[in-house]
Formats: C-alpha cells, sequence, structure tokens
C-alpha cells in the first residue's frame, strides 16, 4: 500500500509500459513537470487529476490517496482518506495565497518607500507618485490574478466539500484585505501628486498627509466592499430586497465615487497647467556676442532705478581682453572654444538698498534691515583655455535661482565652419518658489474643499438612505409574514 502521489503515478506509469515523456505528451505538460510530481518536488493541480485518472484507468479518489482502493474497503473509511489528502491540497493552497497575500504587500511598501524616496529626498514628487503607482498596481494586479487562479483549482466539481468551502471563503477574504491595503497604499502616495512639477515635500508633511489619504481612501474601499457585499448577500436571500440596494445603496454610492475621482483629477489638472516648467534657460547661437550674453544676465529693473551700494562681492577681477569679449561666440577662435568651465560662486554678490521696493521681495534673495534691505545676486565665472577669466553677477530677476549647468553643442554648418550652441541653465528663482508655494497652498484648500463637500454629500445621503432602508426592511417582513 503506497500513500505518496508521486510514488503512486510511477508505479502505474511503469505498470502501463509508458515513460515519462509518453505521460507528459498525453497530458500536454512537460517532461520536468511529470518527474516532478514523481519525486515528490510538486503536486499535480486539481484540475489535471480527472486527466492523469483516465490515463492510468484510477479513480481520483484513489490518486488522491496514492494507493488502489479494496472493493472491501468501506465506504467511511474511504471518504476519510479521501478528505485528509483534500485536506493537504487545501492547506497548500492556502499556504501559497498567504505567501501572494505578503508580496503583494511587500509591493505596497516599496510603493510607499519609492515615493517617498523619489518625493522627499530628489524632490521630484510627481515621478515618486507615479513610481509608487507602478509597485501599488502590480501589487494588485498579482493578487487579483493569484486569487483568480487559486478558486478556479479549487472550484472543481469533482471536489466539492465544506473544506473547500471554507478555503474559498478565507481566500476572498485574504483578497478583500489586501486589496483594501492597496487602496490605503495609493492613498498613501497620493498627495505627491498635488506637488508641482520639480518640487517635493518634506518627510513630515508627505507622512502626514500619506496617513490621512490612506485612511480615507481605505475607509471608501472598505465603504464599497460592505455595499457590495451587502448586495450579494440581498440577491441570495431576496431578489427585491437585491434591486432595491442595487437602486439605491450601490448606484448613488458608486456615482458619488465616480464624481470624487473626476474632481481629483481635474483639481490635479488645473493646478499642473499652472505650475512653472521647472528651470529657466537661455540659448545663445555663434553669432552671438559675449556683450549680448552679459546684456541679457544683467537686465534689470531693481538695479538700475534705485539706489544700491556693493557690500560684498565674490567675482573676481576680469583678466579676458577687449578683442575675446567682443568676438563672436562660436566663431573659430573666440570666447565659446576657448571656455573649460563655468561655474557660480557660492555667496554671489551682496548689495545694499537704503529704500528697498517691496514689489521686488520675491524676486531676488532679500534680507530685510530697517526701511532697506541686502540682496544676494549670483556671480558667474568663466574661466578660460589660456588663464583668462570673465566674471560678472547676473543682475536679471529670471536667473536669480544660479547657474546649474553648461551645455555646449557644437554643430557643423554647410561651408563646414564650427560653431555652438550654448544653453546656460538656472535654477528656479525666487520668485517662480514663491509662486509654487502659492499654489500648492491653493491645491491644498481646493482638495480640503472638494474632500469636505464630497464627505458632506455622502453624510446627508446616508442619513437618508439608512432610515429609508429599515423602513424597506420592515416592509418586506410584513410581507412575508402574510
Amino acid at each position: 500500500m503506497r500513500s505518496n502521489i508521486g510514488e503512486f503515478l510511477s508505479v502505474l506509469r511503469k505498470s502501463k509500459g509508458m515513460t515519462q515523456q509518453e505521460v507528459a505528451d498525453s497530458l500536454g505538460v512537460s517532461n520536468k513537470t511529470v518527474s516532478g510530481w514523481e519525486t515528490g518536488a510538486s503536486c499535480p493541480d486539481i484540475s489535471m487529476l480527472p486527466a492523469i485518472a483516465e490515463l492510468f484507468g484510477v479513480t481520483c479518489d484513489e490518486l488522491l490517496r496514492g494507493e488502489r482502493i479494496p472493493p472491501s474497503e468501506p465506504q467511511a473509511r474511504t471518504e476519510e482518506k479521501r478528505e485528509k489528502v483534500l485536506a493537504r491540497m487545501l492547506a497548500h493552497y492556502k499556504n501559497t495565497a498567504a505567501i501572494s497575500a505578503w508580496l503583494s504587500a511587500g509591493l505596497y511598501v516599496l510603493a510607499a518607500v519609492a515615493a517617498l524616496l523619489i518625493g522627499c529626498a530628489v524632490l521630484e514628487s510627481l515621478v515618486g507618485f507615479f513610481a509608487g503607482l507602478i509597485f501599488v498596481m502590480a501589487g494588485a494586479f498579482l493578487c487579483l490574478i493569484h486569487g483568480k487562479y487559486l478558486r478556479s483549482q479549487i472550484s472543481q466539481d469533482d471536489f466539492e466539500s465544506a473544506a473547500a468551502e471554507d478555503c474559498l471563503r478565507a481566500l476572498s477574504s485574504r483578497q478583500t484585505a489586501v486589496l483594501i491595503l492597496a487602496a490605503d497604499a495609493f492613498g498613501f502616495i497620493l498627495p505627491h501628486v498635488f506637488v508641482p512639477v520639480h518640487f517635493g515635500l518634506r518627510i513630515g508633511p508627505a507622512l502626514g498627509y500619506g496617513a490621512l489619504g490612506a485612511a480615507l481612501c481605505g475607509g471608501f474601499a472598505w465603504g464599497m466592499y460592505a455595499i457590495v457585499r451587502s448586495a450579494k448577500k440581498s440577491y441570495r436571500t431576496c431578489r427585491e430586497k437585491f434591486f432595491w440596494t442595487l437602486k439605491n445603496g450601490v448606484v448613488p454610492y458608486a456615482s458619488l465615487s465616480v464624481l470624487a475621482v473626476v474632481l481629483f483629477f481635474v483639481t490635479a489638472y488645473s493646478v499642473s497647467l499652472r505650475v512653472p516648467d521647472g528651470m529657466a534657460g537661455h540659448p545663445w547661437e555663434s553669432d552671438s556676442t559675449y556683450g549680448q550674453m552679459a546684456e541679457a544676465l544683467q537686465e534689470n529693473d531693481l538695479f538700475e532705478r534705485y539706489e544700491n551700494t556693493l557690500q560684498s562681492t565674490h567675482a573676481v577681477q576680469t583678466t579676458a581682453t577687449q578683442e575675446v569679449l567682443d568676438g563672436e561666440i562660436g566663431g573659430e577662435g573666440t570666447l565659446c572654444q576657448s571656455w573649460t568651465c563655468v561655474f557660480a560662486a557660492d555667496e554671489g554678490a551682496a548689495y545694499y538698498f537704503p529704500d528697498f521696493p517691496q514689489e521686488y521681495a520675491e524676486a531676488y534673495d532679500v534680507a530685510a534691515k530697517g526701511t532697506g534691505a541686502f540682496v544676494r545676486v549670483p556671480v558667474l565665472t568663466l574661466e578660460l583655455e589660456n588663464g583668462m577669466v570673465i566674471s560678472l553677477p547676473v543682475l536679471n530677476p529670471e536667473y536669480q535661482g544660479g547657474v546649474r549647468d553648461l551645455d555646449q553643442n557644437a554643430v557643423w554648418a554647410e561651408d563646414t565652419a564650427l560653431f555652438h550652441d550654448i544653453t546656460l541653465t538656472f535654477d528656479r528663482p525666487p520668485y517662480e518658489i514663491a509662486e509654487a508655494k502659492r499654489r500648492m497652498t491653493s491645491a491644498a484648500i481646493q482638495i480640503g474643499v472638494t474632500a469636505g463637500a464630497w464627505l458632506l454629500v455622502v453624510a446627508v445621503y446616508t442619513a437618508i438612505y439608512i432610515p429609508r432602508r429599515k423602513k424597506f426592511l420592515r416592509n418586506s417582513e410584513k410581507k412575508g409574514g402574510r
């Protein structure tokens, strides 16, 4: 007598005079799969048992027990052994479902970590949101696909039992919990979508708003699950109750949910339309001169119209000859081809304005002092190959973020003369940062007002829905009593 399915399959195959490859071809599986069954490394799926039983001329119960059932064996004993084997297989499915749930939960944790790292450390919250969204969708997809596969394996007609029903209920409960957890993870990363482009949340607000978003989205998912579950229960017990719940419960709440999603994306889109595009950049073509570039960098109203005094500067003496300064940027032997590096002094240059106009307070780095103010601007320093140096303060408010990068693209013209396109890239100036903060505050207010209005509508409808449902149930009971 044998109790191991793998050993029993090996005996059946040999008694038929078949090779593992022949069995694999008959069942539509690989030779490696059949070998794994016989060695005990894996177990056939329940859906495969009828085909295996037919191939070897045995019953599914005999395959589950791993032995032939004597005709004289009592039916009760046969059923007992069958239930034990089935219980082991159901336990295997429960373990794989638990592993799948933990993998999904791990993906949700990765979603939160990715959003925090990219949004708070790299200061790219929108990128962090979409990176996290990929992990959330992957976790939910894994849960749904694996759950569907397990249900198809357990729900075989030949193996219906109370244990299988219990296993299916446990699987559904676990899957529901994992999907509600997905809603929590989505809510946690959701605040990052409202941050302007190339900005990031600080860790404190990210955790605070994330916890609030997780609570709201998780509560919403649980509420929808409760409504659908109530509708399904009503359908099984009373069709009239089901259709009433569908009409007065599921449809209105689902419509309110769709409205909330639409309002969310409209708000996010309207905010994103108004944010600046990141960093300012300015190109200079080959026929431009250094003077034209300097004029653009120093164009301003504040320094030209109001009295000011230079207090300190990290600019160095310009030693380039006038011939170099007057030459075209892209011409042969001129300024562009002599550049080897570009940098901005950290401290820049500081100017004092005895009567500082407040309309420029957000355009520059300003430190107020009485009625006056100190204004700090970056200093651009170019070091040439021949040792010459060019240094000048950058006064244009558009470029107050400081020089981030210099990009030179060499291009060959039709006459094979080499020229250059030059782009100086600057960080976001203070007035754009201030504007972005105002927009973030405005977005937070819009979200709060929208969420508050939506919750108010849901609360009002719920206050109407619950008494109506109680009245409907009472009337249904009276009709049933008649």
